[in-house]
Formats: C-alpha cells, sequence, structure tokens
C-alpha cells in the first residue's frame, strides 16, 4: 500500500509541476490517489506519508491554481530541490520500477529487475562514477556457493555504487520478467539494476558521470 502511495502521489505531484496531464487526466490521477488513501488510512500508513499524498491530492483537485503557483509536491518522499537536481534516477524496489528525472520533469520510466533477497541492491543515495558500452562480469563467487555465475558480457553499464553494482542490459532476461516480484524470481541479478536494452540505451546517452541515483524501498 506505501508503494501505490508513492507511486501515485508522486506521479500526480510530477505531472502538475511538468504539465504532462490534460484536465481529463487530472481528474482521473485525483480519483485513483484518492482510493489509494481512503484504503492506506486503514492499514497503518504513518501520518507523515498521508499528509503528502493529501498536498498532491489538493493540489489535483486545484489544478489550474497549482500550475499557475507551482505549489505542488513533486514527490512524496522527496523536496522539490532534490527532483530539481538537473539529472536523477530513482530506483523504486518495492515496484521494481526506474523512473529518470531531467530538470524534475520525469521523462523516462521502465520496469526493471534488482538483487535477489541474499544480495538485494543497496538503498541509499549514489552517483554514477564508471560508464561503459560494454563490461565484462566476472563472478566473485564458487560453483560451490549456488551465487557463481559465468563469466557475462553486458552493455550500456553505469556503476553508481564502489563494490561493482551497475545499472545494465540484462539479455537473458525475457521482457515479460520485468517487473514488480522479479528480485524474486528466476533472473533476479546479483545486486545490480537489471534495465531492457532499448532502455539501457536510452538512460546511458542520457545519463553522464556523476548522475544522481536513488535506490529506495
Amino acid at each position: 500500500m506505501r508503494a501505490a502511495i508513492r507511486i501515485a502521489a508522486g506521479v500526480a505531484g510530477v505531472a502538475l509541476l511538468c504539465g504532462a496531464l490534460n484536465t481529463s487526466d487530472y481528474y482521473l490521477r485525483a480519483a485513483q490517489l484518492e482510493n489509494h488513501l481512503a484504503t492506506a488510512r486503514t492499514q497503518g500508513v504513518p501520518a507523515s506519508m498521508l499528509a503528502r499524498a493529501d498536498a498532491s491530492l489538493a493540489a489535483l483537485r486545484s489544478w489550474p491554481r497549482a500550475l499557475t503557483s507551482m505549489a505542488v509536491i513533486a514527490d512524496p518522499f522527496r523536496g522539490p530541490e532534490e527532483l530539481a537536481a538537473p539529472k536523477l534516477i530513482v530506483v523504486h524496489v518495492l515496484t521494481q520500477q526506474l523512473i529518470a528525472y531531467n530538470n524534475g520533469c520525469p521523462w523516462l520510466r521502465s520496469l526493471i529487475t534488482t538483487g535477489r533477497p541474499q544480495l538485494p541492491t543497496e538503498e541509499g543515495n549514489f552517483h554514477i562514477f564508471y560508464k561503459a558500452p560494454a563490461y565484462r562480469m566476472v563472478s566473485p563467487w564458487t560453483p560451490a556457493s549456488g551465487l557463481w555465475y559465468p563469466p557475462t558480457w553486458v552493455y550500456d553499464a553505469m556503476e553508481f555504487v564502489g563494490d561493482g553494482t551497475f545499472l545494465h542490459t540484462a539479455d537473458w532476461e525475457p521482457q515479460s520478467a520485468f517487473g514488480p516480484g522479479s528480485e524474486y524470481g528466476g533472473y533476479a541479478s546479483h545486486g545490480c539494476v537489471h534495465l531492457q536494452d532499448q532502455i539501457a540505451a536510452q538512460l546511458y546517452a542520457w545519463a553522464d558521470l556523476g548522475t544522481s541515483v536513488d535506490v529506495t524501498s
């Protein structure tokens, strides 16, 4: 339920900020968010989370004034100053979704696959410090560990954690396997973030060294 509030409120607020929706879409988003909130109030969701989602809902209900004043909540878990960073990549582990923001506005959204329970993708605030169009992954584990994999080439690789955690392609993972729950499936990573090929190519071309990467539940 928290994930639903996060995505609904975040999309609603950023859409207002970026002018991405037409009039009927605003009403639809408001109704969806209102339904999520009604359920969340019965599920023990923290009051602080509900308050920020309520702010997004209020902005949606009065969208002409909100567009004029720009007084909107861009994301229920990040202040406007964070989303205003020139380039930001947010990895949502619970929803297995990646959103890339350009000057505060989402321009790329995709389903992903993160680390398996034994090797979860580390949460925190990072930045891309190394890029390679092709990178050969070599397993640090032995075959007896159950975690070993053969040397594997990945593409559009962007390292953002110093232990070898990358955003990269995963040619062996079918498109249907990406998304919610994939971190528990047979294609779950060893801590990296798997991207679909087309998404990886777009992200690699756009992201500079130093681009912020936030990994959050």
